[in-house]
């Protein structure tokens, strides 16, 4: 409906003309008004009738949350997802030089690695006053190291313990000593404990772990040492801790037989032992006794003093005394006693870990046991069953391939298959071990497949460990090669050669003689020979952007000799003769040629084209080769003009043979 007001001024206009108009208007325009007012007046009543409501959110402030100083740091840790199985079980995909093939890869890797570090720490205390960079910065309170105690009191000690510096401790004990100062039995014991765990090693004995490894010439053994001997003596009649550092340290330098003498002494005193004693003793008695027999005494006795003091055994119990019996010979029934062991575990309600199993196969592995197929697949079986698959013992991680070796022996692809899907999944890749340890897996896993699957299978397993994983050895490519010239898979030749070219290896063991003998199928589809021709033109460009002695020998003899036969099946007969001549510009190539397949076909073809000048510089070619039987073959097959006759058989052994002998009766006729 119009406004009151605006029909009004309208209705006023329109009356000016018309007096009838004007006053109807007028009336009309009194009521419009008045009709408004009360509805207006009715709308304003309804509204001052309802209750006055705020619809605005209200803020509440939430109470103060305590903080603590490292409070950021976790929550910016919790945005990234942590592996703790070292990148996701890739480690070459940042750098492939770094893997470690061989354990002499690994110990150059190690003695590089420890050069560098001696050299920065050499340059950093050398010019000090210019390389002053903080490792800590930025600097944060709650990680700095505390300043240690420089008086040598009983909390100095106590510190210097509790961070295991041995060195600091043993300087502080010995003035502590000659001062007359008073020590805390408490201290002494941990003292002890300290000298037992690092007997014949120093502190840094943990952060040089890796030079330690392949480069200690000294093994690790007890060394007595007087202070050693003078707090135990002082110690072991009213602390039976004394009696525990001792046995277990004894018996982790291979002193088991001293450890053994004081074991029996703390029994006959009366000391119940804890079962971390218990299991040091079973981890030598293959050093204290000989027979199996004796050896079964001595692990029943154990067992049932176990059970008469209510000390429950642990996974480490059974580990250990199975770790030992297959140290005995193969001859003696240990694996038989060492099944009844796996029973006793399920009855005690200890689950095996992957160290107990691996102890097993190794009792029956190279010894053509009767049931070692049956063993492998139940192993896998019952560690499927564990999700994920824990770490309870140092040799957990050497199952995996100690299993897939077995695999590689027996030629069992469907176990290698679930070892390797049990591997990868969750956190089990952690248990595969050290680098080369895990490389040394999935290359006995590769090498199963080969023998036995079809290529798109192998090449599938390939694609998921190459090049992130794993980079096959020579003895893995060559198999390879020859699973791909069994099952024609040549259509996954440039893939691997773009893999070889990443990884540098094609001037290494032979491998650009050994792939180009991939690039010259006999038979072949047309697309596939025109990637393999795309290759052999890289790997050429190749040799000739460095000309550094590695890649000069990437093109042989043999190679060009291979780039021939291409060509030739491709029936392009100019660009095998393209390759014969760059193979003979290649002078220190020249008589390194093993076979002479691919130039006489050249030669065929070529006199097949009426090519006669290039043959007869490949008939050169085969002649400078001494190839005599091949260049007699060809020209009693192929007649060449009269033009070229005489230069043929200068070529041929035998003509030039006869031409000799007929100059030499015309000489002797003149005579």
């Amino acid at each position: 409906m119009m406004p009151a007001h605006s029909l009004a001024r309208r209705l006023t206009m329109t009356s000016a003309s018309c007096p009838l108009w004007s006053q109807i208007s007028r009336m009309h325009c009194n009521r419009l008004v008045k009709s408004q007012k009360l509805r207006y007046s009715a709308t304003s009543s309804q509204r001052t009738e309802e209750p006055a409501t705020d619809t605005r959110p209200t803020l509440e402030i939430p109470t103060r949350v305590h903080r603590e100083p490292t409070s950021i740091l976790r929550a910016l840790a919790d945005t990234v997802n942590y592996d703790p199985t070292f990148t996701s079980g890739m480690p070459l995909i940042d750098d492939p030089d770094m893997h470690q093939p061989s354990r002499h890869f690994a110990k150059m890797f190690v003695l590089s690695e420890a050069s560098g570090k001696g050299v920065a720490e050499h340059m950093a205390s050398t010019f000090s006053q210019y390389l002053q960079h903080d490792k800590s910065a930025p600097t944060v309170e709650a990680f700095t190291p505390k300043t240690l105690l420089a008086v040598d009191t009983e909390e100095a000690l106590k510190e210097r313990l509790d961070l295991d510096m041995v060195k600091d401790a043993r300087s502080i004990y010995s003035n502590m000593i000659a001062e007359g100062k008073s020590i805390s039995p408490e201290i002494k014991l941990q003292y002890l404990d300290a000298l037992c765990r690092f007997n014949s090693k120093d502190e840094d004995y943990y952060k040089t772990m890796p030079e330690k490894y392949f480069f200690s010439e000294e093994q690790d053994h007890w060394r007595p040492i007087p202070e050693v001997t003078e707090l135990f003596e002082e110690l072991r009649s009213t602390h039976p801790q004394a009696y525990i550092s001792m046995i277990c340290g004894m018996c982790s330098y291979k002193n088991h037989r001293e450890a053994h003498d004081l074991y029996l002494q703390g029994q006959e005193e009366g000391i119940l032992f804890p079962i971390d004693v218990h299991n040091h003793i079973l981890s030598g008695l293959v050093g204290l006794f000989s027979n199996i027999e004796t050896i079964k005494e001595e692990v029943e006795k154990i067992l049932v003093y176990l059970e008469n003091n209510g000390i429950r055994p642990n996974l480490q119990t059974f580990n250990n005394i199975l770790c030992q019996l297959k140290l005995l010979p193969p001859y003696t029934d240990r694996y038989s006693y060492s099944l009844k062991l796996l029973s006793e575990m399920r009855c005690c309600h200890i689950d095996p870990s992957p160290a107990t199993y691996y102890h097993l196969l190794q009792m029956v592995y190279r010894t053509q046991h009767p049931r070692y197929s049956d063993l492998l697949s139940y192993t896998v079986d019952e560690l499927s069953k564990q999700k994920p698959i824990l770490v309870q013992d140092a040799e957990d991680n050497k199952y995996f391939l100690m299993a897939m070796a077995a695999a590689r022996q027996t030629n069992d692809v469907d176990l290698a298959k679930r070892l390797y899907k049990l591997a990868w999944r969750g956190c089990n890749k952690a248990l595969l071990g050290s680098e080369l340890e895990r490389y040394r897996f999935h290359n006995y896993y590769l090498l199963t497949l080969i023998a036995s699957e079809p290529i798109d299978t192998i090449m599938e397993a390939y694609n998921d460990l190459v090049p992130r994983v794993y980079i096959p050895e020579s003895k893995s490519w060559k198999a390879l090669y020859e699973a791909i010239e069994l099952y024609d898979g040549y259509q996954y030749v440039p893939q691997i050669y773009q893999d070889l070219k990443f990884y540098n290896s094609l001037p290494h063991n032979n491998q650009s003689t050994l792939l180009s003998k991939l690039l010259a199928p006999k038979h072949a589809k047309p697309e596939i020979l025109q990637l393999l021709a795309e290759v052999a033109d890289d790997m050429y460009n190749l040799s000739l952007s460095d000309l550094s002695p590695h890649n000069v020998n990437i093109m042989t003899a043999d190679v060009y000799s291979n780039f021939i036969q291409l060509a030739l099946n491709m029936d392009d007969v100019d660009k095998a003769y393209d390759w014969f001549m760059k193979y003979r510009s290649a002078n220190h190539m020249k008589r390194n040629l093993e076979k002479s397949t691919s130039l006489v076909q050249l030669a065929e073809k070529l006199f097949t084209s009426e090519k006669y000048e290039e043959t007869l510089t490949v008939l050169q070619a085969l002649a400078d080769l001494n190839f005599q039987e091949d260049i007699t073959k060809i020209t009693e097959k192929c007649s060449f003009p009269e033009d070229y006759k005489e230069r043929v058989e200068l070529l041929n052994p035998n003509s030039a043979q006869d031409s000799s002998r007929k100059n030499f009766r015309r000489q002797n006729t003149d005579l």
